[in-house]
Order: C-alpha cells, then sequence, then structure tokens
C-alpha cells in the first residue's frame, strides 16, 4: 500500500492527456498570478478548469505569496515545490492545485502536509494556518478541499525514515 493512488489499470495515453492538462492548467495559473498571462493563450481543453481558478481566486481574495516556491530541507533528502502560498481571506494559507474529476484526499492531505514541513523549516518566521486542496473540474467548477489538520510531523518524518532505509 503506498501514499498515492494506483492508476495501474488506467491506459497510458488516458495518464498522458491527464498530464498534459494539468501541466497546461498549472501553466495558466502560474503565469495569471505573475501577471503575465496572456488568456488567449490558454487552451480550450482547459479553459473551463482555468474560469473556475478564477472564480476560486476572486472568491476567496486570493493574494499570492509565492508561486510554485522550491523548499529544501537538505537532511531529510527532501524537496518539495507547493502550487502557491499566500492568503485566503487574509489567512496564510498553502495551496495545490488539483485538475482531476476524483481526487484522492489522503494522498494530497500528506502531499499538503509534507509541503508545510518544509515551509516551517525554510520559512519558520512566516506561519500558515490553513492547507487547502483545490480541484477544478472540466464542468468549470472548483471544490475547496480544507486538509488542514493537527501537525502530521511525525507521519511524515517515519514514512522519510522507512524509505531511506528501503532506499540507501
Amino acid at each position: 500500500m503506498g501514499l498515492a493512488p494506483n492508476y495501474d489499470g488506467v491506459p497510458p495515453v488516458t495518464l498522458e492527456r491527464a498530464r498534459l492538462r494539468g501541466l497546461q492548467l498549472h501553466a495558466a495559473i502560474q503565469y495569471a498570478l505573475e501577471d503575465d498571462l496572456d488568456d488567449t493563450s490558454v487552451p480550450p481543453e482547459i479553459a473551463p478548469q482555468f474560469g473556475a481558478w478564477r472564480r476560486f481566486a476572486a472568491d476567496v481574495e486570493l493574494v499570492p505569496l509565492a508561486v510554485e516556491p522550491e523548499l529544501i530541507h537538505p537532511a531529510w533528502g527532501l524537496i518539495g515545490h507547493p502550487d502557491c502560498i499566500g492568503a485566503v481571506h487574509g489567512a496564510g494559507s498553502l495551496l495545490e492545485w488539483k485538475a482531476q474529476e476524483a481526487l484522492d484526499l489522503a494522498a494530497t492531505r500528506y502531499q499538503l502536509h509534507t509541503y508545510l514541513l518544509l515551509w516551517r523549516y525554510v520559512h519558520p518566521h512566516d506561519p500558515i494556518h490553513r492547507c487547502y486542496a483545490v480541484q477544478f473540474k472540466q464542468d468549470g467548477n472548483y471544490r475547496l478541499h480544507d486538509l488542514t489538520e493537527p501537525d502530521k510531523t511525525h507521519v511524515i518524518l517515519a514514512a522519510l525514515t522507512l524509505y531511506h532505509e528501503l532506499h540507501p
């Protein structure tokens, strides 16, 4: 049993199309957050999801502070790139964009809390109060998943310890 979903039964061509859509959506959001997006460059395949992102950003009064920052913890051999660190309704938040119709919340929760652990190491004086996965659906709607929980550091460090033990 792993921490991520198993996609073994999904045809490779389907996975590749989904991967490309996700990359395109992430790029469009990043350019929009950096105020460097030409709206005519948004591919039609992701237009509904990008529209959902625009609505989300307005609804929560998103103020981006960092987009795709590289967070490194050398002692743990851990690197992460959360999609966005910003203010959601004025509160410091860690955000992960998801362009999936069905979302594995357990795996995403560990992903977010790993980023949170890294953020606290790299930026100990810049608090994050909330962890969100934002799911952008092909019908143009979004769903905000609040995955803020008590500290998961012990679980993440246990997984890292086991990983390093099995892969020296």
